[in-house]
């Protein structure tokens, strides 16, 4: 079993997003993302690999071309779009060849994707790709081969393209949007309209050791691993089926709830389930509501270690693991809207509580380390320094 050090990765996608809530056993297990839209799941061989981290990021490999290339791409069910690098970058190892490739397309369409930080230019092609062993098949997809980014691979990037997971209605180009892989993938093989994410972070082996489990979890097409979850799962819908949006109805730290003090009332609170990034982004409002609880309930001696910048997730700490005094850390919840599906079960309750451990806030950097002491960060961000 992992711990996950991912920030609320919690909904999925389509008719409903799952999430699995134990308050008992959600320190130090897995907590899945699912996509369930219609059709019935059929069980294809064991799941994809994750590989990644919080420094860069969750990914697959897939194979791309003839002879196949093995290329690692970011998981994103932020957007919509499959591209990968189509040019030397001095911040990836590698590219796609596309002229060494015999089952190449290149077409005349332009594709330009911005994101909230940093963008790309390419061009439309299209060839034979493979997933990885669980998902064992191969297809012809289109796909945009990547000519020109800035800001979009970090320095020392362990993926080499982007896998967008999101809906049809928000890929690009928008007048002519590109289908995403996904549906591309359920329209050839006619399996379920089902992923699954589980996501993982870096976890200290031993507590004060340098030592870490690399896994990044695991992901499954068309099908439901039970072997990755614990029951009971609770459903939230997806409010707009534009992004994986889902409605948020509190907020709460160290069992009191924040009050939303902005123009408009909790109830129409929003949130985006991003598996592109390991942050937990708020409202500017409760964002500081929680960091104020944090400095009047930790004890002096901590927050003077931790300083000011840290809350401000503008720096990291470098501090023994076993130094950090965990249990004085409170959980936060994120209230969720409960689906119809759950109600009849629940006694007519319309919300449920997604419980996210100091562990998961106070995020463990993989391989950084100063002086030999693991460094972290906070993973609980306001939302206007993502405008």
């Amino acid at each position: 079993m992992c711990l996950v050090q991912s920030t609320i990765q919690t909904a999925i996608i389509d008719d409903h997003a799952i999430s699995q809530i134990n308050q008992d056993r959600l320190h130090g297990y897995k907590l899945p993302l699912f996509r369930v839209r219609k059709g019935k799941p059929i069980k294809l061989s064991r799941p994809d690999k994750i590989i990644g981290s919080l420094n860069t990021g969750y990914a697959i490999h897939l194979w791309l071309g003839t002879p196949p290339q093995k290329m690692a791409v970011l998981i994103d069910t932020g957007s919509s779009n499959f591209a990968v690098a189509g040019t030397p970058n001095k911040n990836i190892k590698k590219h796609f060849h596309i002229q060494k490739s015999s089952t190449a397309k290149i077409y005349k369409e332009k594709v330009f994707v911005p994101y909230q930080i940093g963008y790309w230019y390419g061009i439309e092609v299209s060839d034979i790709i493979r997933f990885d062993t669980g998902f064992n098949t191969s297809i012809r997809a289109r796909f945009t081969l990547i000519t020109y980014s800035k800001h979009f691979f970090d320095h020392d990037c362990a993926w080499q393209g982007i896998l967008g997971m999101g809906y049809y209605i928000s890929a690009m180009p928008l007048l002519d949007p590109m289908e995403p892989l996904f549906d591309t993938v359920i329209a050839k093989t006619h399996i379920a309209d089902i992923f699954t994410l589980t996501l993982c972070g870096p976890v200290l082996q031993a507590l004060g050791n340098t030592s870490y489990d690399t896994d990044g979890g695991i992901m499954t097409f068309g099908y439901v691993d039970p072997s990755q979850f614990f029951e009971p799962l609770y459903y939230t819908p997806v409010t707009h089926p534009y992004l994986y949006q889902v409605r948020v109805d509190g907020v709460g730290i160290g069992g009191q709830s924040l009050p939303f003090t902005g123009p408009i009332s909790i109830r129409h609170v929003k949130a985006f389930v991003d598996s592109g990034t390991t942050n937990l982004v708020l409202p500017t409002q409760l964002q500081a509501g929680i960091v104020r609880y944090l400095l009047n309930h930790l004890p002096d001696t901590l927050l003077d270690s931790l300083g000011l910048s840290f809350w401000e997730g503008a720096d990291m700490v470098c501090i023994p693991y076993k130094k950090i005094p965990w249990k004085e850390f409170p959980y936060v919840t994120i209230t969720l809207e409960l689906d119809n599906i759950n109600r009849t079960n629940l006694f007519g309750s319309e919300a449920f509580d997604l419980v996210i451990s100091p562990q998961q806030y106070i995020k463990l950097y993989q391989n950084h380390y100063i002086d030999g002491m693991p460094c972290f960060s906070f993973g609980i961000l306001p939302s206007d320094q993502y405008r």
